[in-house]
């Protein structure tokens, strides 16, 4: 199994959580049909006594197989772009992990 993410970092001049929760993500994992095993979004949450997470957000989607990733990425990339502005002023930083232990 792997663990794609896609963290919006800031400074983000504006990232519209709502947009990206129920229309952006939902769109963007269904182009994954089956091999999209699970995903999750997150934001960051205040730490007392520690500075500001570095992120606005962050998706966190496990597939079955960096094949499956490459391939829907490349026959969307275009969509997958043009949609960025409609809830992002900023591009994620992305990563694949391939998951090697959980509890």
């Amino acid at each position: 199994m792997y663990c794609v993410s896609a963290v919006y970092r800031t400074p983000n001049d504006r990232f519209d959580v709502e947009y990206y929760t129920t229309k952006h993500v939902p769109w963007f994992v269904g182009l994954f049909g089956e091999h999209c095993k699970r995903w999750e979004v997150t934001v960051p949450a205040d730490i007392p006594g520690r500075p500001p997470a570095p992120f606005v957000a962050a998706i966190y989607m496990w597939i079955d197989s960096p094949e499956a990733f490459a391939q829907v990425v490349a026959e969307h990339r275009d969509e997958i772009y043009a949609d960025l502005p409609n809830y992002s002023a900023s591009p994620p930083e992305t990563a694949l992990a391939e998951l090697v232990a959980e509890g």
